[in-house]
C-alpha cells in the first residue's frame, strides 16, 4: 500500500511539475559573538529552492524571528543587533515546501550566540566549616556570583600567609578546603573573580571571613614573647653579675689577709674567758 501511495505521489508531482530541494539548508554565520549593540548575521543556502519555491523561517532558541530577514535567489539572511537575551541561544533556519504532493520540511544546523558581558555584582562569600579551628585542621568556605559573564570569570582564593589557591569551581560557585599550617592566631580568607575582555575588565574581591586558630590543649609549654624573654634575660644577667662581684670581693679580702675588726675580736675573747671562769667556779 505504501509503495502504491509513493508511486501515486510521484506521478502527481510529475504531472504538476513539483520539485523539492535535494538536501537540507546549509547555515553560515559571519559573527556569532560580540558586545551588546553589535550586529550578528546568519545566512542559509540551498542549491535549488524547488518548485514551488520553499518558504524560509528563522528561529533563535524557542523564538521565531519575524523581522530583519532578507532573501537573495537561493539564500536567506537574518541580521539583528545583539542583546543579553540572545546570549547562549542557538539560531537556525528552516525550509518548507508548499507543494501539496511532495513533502519537504528541513532545518539547518544550529549556531550558538555569545554576548560578551561582565558579572553585575561582586562575589559573595560564605563559611562552610567552624570558624574556630586548631592547627592542622581544615577550614572551608565558598563564593558565589549571580552570573559568570562571558568570557567566564576565573577564581582565586587568598588566606592570610597561605599560598593562593584556585579552589574548585562548580557553575556559579567556587569552593575552598584548606588545612591550617601557619602559626597565626587569626586567618582571614577572601576570593577573587577576574575576567578580561577587549573593552571591559572585571576584577572583584569578596569580603573577608575570619577563622580563629585555637591553641593545642596537649601542649602546655608556652613560649615567651620577645619582650618578656628580653626582660627575664636581663634580670638573670644582673643577678649573676651581682653574685660574681660578691664572690670576687671575698676572694680579694682573703688574699690580702683581711680579718675581723680588733674591737669585735677582743669582745669575743673576754666572753670566752668569762665562760671558762664560771665553769671552774661551779666545778
Amino acid at each position: 500500500m505504501e509503495y502504491i501511495l509513493f508511486i501515486t505521489l510521484c506521478f502527481l508531482s510529475a504531472v504538476a511539475g513539483d520539485t523539492i530541494p535535494s538536501s537540507k539548508p546549509s547555515l553560515y554565520s559571519y559573527s556569532v559573538n560580540g558586545y551588546e549593540g553589535e550586529t550578528v548575521q546568519f545566512r542559509c543556502y540551498l542549491s535549488t529552492l524547488g518548485s514551488p519555491p520553499v518558504r524560509w523561517s528563522w528561529f533563535c532558541g524557542q523564538e521565531q524571528m519575524t523581522s530583519h530577514i532578507t532573501y537573495s535567489t537561493t539564500n536567506t539572511y537574518l541580521t539583528f543587533k545583539l542583546t543579553m537575551k540572545y546570549h547562549l541561544r542557538s539560531c537556525y533556519c528552516r525550509a518548507t515546501s508548499p507543494s501539496t504532493s511532495l513533502i519537504y520540511n528541513q532545518s539547518s544546523s544550529q549556531r550558538a550566540i555569545y554576548v560578551n558581558h561582565l558579572p553585575p555584582t561582586k562575589p559573595m562569600i560564605y563559611v562552610l566549616s567552624s570558624t574556630a579551628v586548631r592547627s592542622e585542621e581544615t577550614i572551608q568556605a565558598k563564593c558565589n556570583i549571580t552570573s559568570l559573564g562571558y568570557p567566564q570569570i576565573s577564581w582565586m582564593w587568598f588566606c592570610s600567609n597561605q599560598a593562593p589557591v584556585s579552589g574548585a569551581a562548580i557553575r556559579f560557585e567556587s569552593y575552598i578546603s584548606l588545612k591550617i599550617t601557619s602559626n597565626d592566631k587569626t586567618i582571614g580568607c577572601r576570593c577573587r573573580a577576574t575576567s578580561s575582555i577587549t573593552y571591559y575588565e572585571y576584577d572583584e574581591f569578596s569580603d573577608f571571613v575570619y577563622f580563629t586558630v585555637l591553641s593545642d590543649p596537649n601542649n602546655d609549654t608556652q613560649c615567651l614573647s620577645p619582650v618578656a624573654f628580653g626582660t627575664t634575660t636581663g634580670l638573670l644577667v644582673a643577678i649573676i653579675a651581682a653574685l660574681s662581684a660578691v664572690v670576687i670581693l671575698q676572694c680579694v679580702r682573703k688574699r690580702n689577709g683581711t680579718s675581723e675588726p680588733r674591737s669585735k675580736k677582743n669582745t669575743k675573747l673576754r666572753r670566752r674567758a668569762k665562760d671558762m671562769f664560771h665553769e671552774k667556779r661551779y666545778n
